[in-house]
């Protein structure tokens, strides 16, 4: 005859007894086709995969220069902010030196054009080996959606290597946003990158004009993961270097 499975066992007998037998049993058991998963090891620390490597980081806007604002409130500059601050924790755990503009909400000029030159002047002073700019895009229509990078207009190295950091980005957030990559670009004439010197990129990370977009770049999660994904392409372009 079949033996009766202990769970019946355990429900005949009196309920202070029962209760006894089921506090002593070893966890883990009940059904014999049960498999107990063992305890997931701790995350390995990020090893140091960036030693020597400087990296410049412009939280655009900033203080009276707000940039985008999104229809539900939301301000690019805060989300600017927040992303590139993570973006520099995770570079600095592998190891490497970050120079930021700004790490809260300030401006140096009322004057966006003398506020921009500042920015350049703290970047070039660093003399970086790359320079990222982390912006949110904006237009007067709540329709678009989609990621993009801007490169300077220059030729020779930085310009290869600009575009090869920026097609590494957009790799990167293609694994963030299901909505379009809409690729390099280089045709307009933007002062952190026209005046830096380095291999530079200017990463629109979404439209903050879209509400979609504004509530997931609202999202602090989000934003973790697009500093993560950016971080990753940094990682990519570096080692990838001769």
């Amino acid at each position: 005859a079949s033996r009766p499975h202990p769970d019946r066992l355990v429900r005949k007998l009196p309920p202070e007894l029962a209760r006894h037998v089921e506090a002593s049993r070893p966890r883990g058991s009940g059904s014999p086709l049960t498999r107990v998963k063992d305890p997931e090891k701790p995350p390995v620390a990020a090893k140091k995969v960036l030693p020597g490597v400087t990296i410049a980081i412009d939280p655009g806007h900033g203080g009276m220069h707000t940039g985008g604002k999104g229809r539900g409130g939301l301000l690019e500059k805060d989300v600017n902010l927040h992303v590139s601050l993570e973006l520099q924790r995770i570079l600095e755990s592998w190891g490497a030196r970050v120079v930021m503009t700004r790490t809260q909400d300030r401006h140096f000029f009322n004057e966006v054009d003398d506020d921009l030159d500042r920015r350049v002047a703290i970047v070039n002073a660093a003399r970086p080996d790359l320079f990222l700019s982390i912006h949110a895009n904006y237009v007067a229509s709540a329709a678009p959606r989609g990621f993009e990078v801007w490169v300077p207009r220059a030729g020779g190295e930085r310009g290869a290597s600009s575009r090869d950091l920026a097609r590494a980005v957009l790799g990167e957030l293609e694994g963030v946003w299901s909505s379009e990559n809409r690729g390099v670009k280089d045709d307009h004439n933007l002062r952190v990158l026209k005046g830096t010197s380095c291999p530079a990129a200017l990463v629109e990370m979404e439209f903050v004009s879209n509400p979609q977009a504004e509530r997931q770049l609202a999202d602090p999660a989000r934003r973790t993961q697009v500093a993560e994904a950016v971080a990753e392409a940094v990682r990519k372009w570096v080692t990838r270097r001769p």
